[in-house]
């Protein structure tokens, strides 16, 4: 995950949040029978990861999974989480306050970041590119959404996607258009 040597967790910890998993939460790596068990490796041996790299992605996932999360949205039975990286944090976190309104009904924060969010919003729906919404997200700002479903103990990585804030906010802009009806049903674009 990391392309640093590390020593191996043998157990994953729990994932709480995903939506029809067990309240305790479930894991997303897990070999708990022999049947599992692979030219001798057992449990984390089969897919080795680092202590460290499971930390990293245990808290992230179990923090973009909580329920008062601004990064985590509900599509059919897929937990879906996002977020972004960027060299600057106010470019994090614009990009996911854009995304966040993009992807729902997500409350953005009272105040002027709300007016901007609101306004660069409405220029991607009406078809404007990232770079005229909003110049400051558009180079080196990479976007990643998740999609986890439920599956018994266990959940399941339905979908990823990484790319560019700028091509994903550009290709939701193509997909609205697609959605499109005239004469239009309501003032929103359909969910």
């Amino acid at each position: 995950m990391t392309g640093k040597r590390g020593p191996i967790e043998r157990l994953h910890p729990a994932i709480k949040g995903v939506l029809g998993a067990q309240s305790s939460g479930a894991t997303l790596v897990s070999f708990n029978h022999n049947a599992f068990t692979s030219y001798g490796h057992k449990q984390g041996d089969n897919a080795p990861v680092s202590k460290n790299a499971v930390h990293a992605y245990a808290t992230a996932l179990n923090k973009f999974l909580d329920r008062d999360s601004q990064n985590r949205i509900q599509i059919g039975d897929a937990s879906t989480v996002f977020w972004a990286e960027a060299p600057e944090t106010d470019q994090v976190e614009t990009a996911e306050a854009i995304a966040g309104g993009l992807f729902g009904d997500m409350p953005i924060d009272e105040g002027a970041q709300s007016a901007r969010v609101s306004a660069v919003l409405e220029r991607i729906r009406s078809g404007r590119p990232i770079a005229e919404a909003a110049p400051e997200l558009q180079a080196g700002v990479r976007f990643f959404v998740l999609g986890l479903s439920p599956d018994t103990s266990r959940i399941s990585v339905r979908y990823w996607l990484e790319d560019d804030f700028g091509v994903i906010a550009e290709r939701f802009g193509r997909h609205l258009e697609a959605l499109r009806l005239d004469p239009p049903p309501t003032n929103e674009a359909p969910s």
